[in-house]
């Protein structure tokens, strides 16, 4: 998701929408929506697949339903943030950046790769950066029986950081229409 605005950008696709009067609000929330699909398509077949290959029982299914939405909407935020930033300097570094450094220490400190018990304690104390770690700790209290309760405080959290998440990418999307406004309007009274 962090590189579709710069694709659309490269394609011409991002121009065709600026012309056809689409505001950047609406260009940025159906990458929002997109990456929230994917992300919920996602964890739709991870627990589809525990539950049919490893004969998981999810039985606190509303408790699963607020967990899985608010990890989407956490992740659709992260990806929102990666795409503008990725938009703004106009390559796919930062994209790559993300991808291939910080997604993978995500990863490695929530217990993505191995299961954190077997891992130094500094780095399990390290898990609740990881969007993917909190989201996990909550699968595996629901699994073991908790309730919503005792996973309200990660689900809060995951809510929380997909709206600053977004945020900070809206506001980075647009001061690059700032930006440029500033660029053009030097550039017409030289």
């Amino acid at each position: 998701g962090g590189r579709m605005l710069l694709e659309e950008k490269d394609n011409q696709t991002y121009q065709r929408m600026v012309i056809a009067d689409i505001s950047k609000t609406h260009i940025l929330a159906g990458k929002f929506f997109t990456i929230f699909l994917i992300a919920s398509i996602q964890i739709t077949v991870m627990l589809l697949y525990s539950y049919f290959a490893l004969k998981v029982e999810w039985i606190n299914v509303s408790s699963i339903l607020v967990l899985s939405v608010t990890s989407a909407f956490a992740v659709a935020g992260l990806g929102i943030f990666i795409a503008s930033f990725t938009y703004r300097a106009g390559n796919y570094r930062m994209a790559n950046l993300f991808e291939n450094v910080i997604i993978q220490v995500m990863a490695l400190l929530g217990g993505s790769f191995f299961p954190l018990d077997l891992m130094p304690e500094f780095i399990q104390k390290l898990r609740f950066i990881s969007l993917n770690g909190i989201a996990l700790k909550s699968y595996l209290k629901i699994i073991r029986g908790y309730s919503f309760a005792d996973i309200s405080s990660n689900v809060l959290i995951l809510a929380l950081t997909g709206c600053l998440f977004t945020i900070a990418g809206v506001i980075a999307f647009n001061k690059e229409k700032e930006a440029a406004d500033v660029k053009h309007n030097k550039i017409k009274t030289s």
